[in-house]
């Protein structure tokens, strides 16, 4: 199952953008359907005020947000990329590009971990969460 499909577009958020989160407003009136999930990865909390998830091998919590319309991608690539002038004061001497989001398809789950299928997930590596000072949340989830 691939992540685009010719019925929903599928991202997996574990951050700001979960309903209830301060920037729900970005996809709110866009979602068909938001259910409880998990993906497989490593949390971390970055001193820039919300999470990234790496690749490993932990449950996260998130939560499966399905969209009709595929444009959501573009909206969510340029919403994931960190404001310069914020990254600037939370990351002093930190260069921006080297530290950005990248949209990655990963297997998601529900809670009781049956497969959900294939999703899109915006992940950093270890060394971009290392430089941006993320601390790891071991029980896999984030709250605001």
């Amino acid at each position: 199952m691939s992540p685009i499909n010719e019925k929903f577009t599928q991202v997996f958020v574990y951050g700001t953008l979960k309903p209830g989160e301060m920037n729900d407003w970005v996809v709110r009136d866009q979602v068909v359907s938001a259910r409880p999930a998990i993906a497989f990865g490593q949390l971390f909390s970055l001193s820039l005020g919300y999470p990234a998830m790496a690749i490993g091998s932990d449950p996260i919590q998130g939560v499966l947000l399905s969209f009709r319309d595929e444009r959501i991608l573009l909206t969510l690539d340029t919403f994931e990329q960190h404001d310069p002038q914020e990254f600037a004061y939370h990351a002093p001497g930190q260069i921006l590009h080297q530290n950005q989001y990248q949209r990655h398809p990963i297997a998601v789950f529900s809670p009781s971990h049956h497969p959900l299928g294939i999703a899109w997930a915006y992940l950093m590596t270890l060394e971009q969460i290392n430089r941006l000072g993320g601390r790891f949340l071991p029980d896999g989830q984030w709250l605001s």
